[in-house]
């Protein structure tokens, strides 16, 4: 249940994100659009999930961070950061590094199929 929660809340920020995206947009839609099925699949270019480690003052810790199909030192991305809530951990939202699921699915899909911009999601 809290997965499915989870597909369906960032769904409907990345379908927020993309309608902004419309050039001449002027307000945002409320309708609300089914996911394909098919985009639970793996995509035919997906993307990859790392795990980025980090120091602080206090502790050692870590990130998994999606990075989008074909990515490169040498463009330039939108980073979107996504922190977990109380109970969650880095790897609720895609997994850990090299894995794949639902979320990562679909978001590479979108991508894919050019409903979203390529862009990096950091997961805190």
């Amino acid at each position: 249940m809290k997965k499915t929660m989870v597909f369906v809340l960032l769904l409907a920020m990345l379908s927020m994100m993309m309608l902004a995206q419309a050039e001449g947009a002027t307000h945002m839609n409320s309708e609300i659009v089914e996911i394909p099925a098919a985009y639970t699949a793996q995509a035919e270019q997906p993307g990859e999930v790392v795990r980025f480690d980090y120091k602080t003052s206090a502790e050692d810790k870590y990130a998994y961070v999606y990075l989008p199909y074909g990515s490169s030192d040498q463009q330039q991305y939108d980073i979107l950061y996504v922190m977990h809530g109380g109970g969650g951990s880095q790897g609720s939202l895609f997994g850990g590094a090299g894995q794949s699921n639902d979320i990562k699915n679909a978001i590479d899909h979108l991508i894919e199929n050019g409903e979203m911009k390529p862009m990096i999601i950091v997961r805190l």
